[in-house]
């Protein structure tokens, strides 16, 4: 296999690998939904690292590009988490039988507010659940970029277990 520069993907397509591996990770965590948590996340975490191996390994994408597209998706995950666990907690104020008095409104303003805070929390780990492994995934593939296919899988092999 040919593994000069000239053969590489362009850049832009870090950012494809880097959406796919998102993608392929949340299907896979859902697939392995009745294995546990810990299956759950290691599918995940498993399918980013490779993402982003692939987004400097496939491409002439630098690091720092790979690394972009994998922050820029995790602030987009956790945007969305957030936005999906606040509007749950508001839906659920919004349907709770009220008397209209100062006290209901207050009682759903706080139950609101939890919920704000529950999604800002889920939304920070989220955030750093895809950029961690996406980075992980972006130096190793650059760091061994010159190597041929099996090199570089036992390269990335090792640098996950260290």
């Amino acid at each position: 296999m040919n593994n000069s520069t000239s053969s590489k993907l362009s850049p832009g397509f870090a950012w494809l690998f880097a959406l796919l591996s998102l993608v392929v990770g949340a299907g896979l965590s859902f697939a392995f939904k009745g294995l546990g948590s810990k299956a759950m996340g290691g599918a995940y975490f498993a399918s980013l690292v490779v993402g982003g191996f692939l987004a400097t390994y496939m491409t002439r994408a630098k690091t720092g590009g790979a690394v972009l597209a994998f922050l820029t998706l995790a602030g987009g995950a956790a945007a969305a988490y957030y936005l999906v666990i606040a509007k749950l907690f508001s839906t659920v104020a919004e349907a709770a039988p009220t008397a209209g008095s100062a006290a209901d409104v207050a009682a759903t303003k706080a139950f609101e507010a939890v919920g704000n805070g529950i999604g800002i929390f889920v939304a920070v780990i989220v955030f750093f659940a895809t950029f961690i492994p996406g980075t992980i995934g972006a130096s190793v593939g650059s760091s061994v970029r010159g190597k041929t296919g099996m090199e570089a899988a036992g390269a990335m092999a090792k640098s996950l277990a260290a």
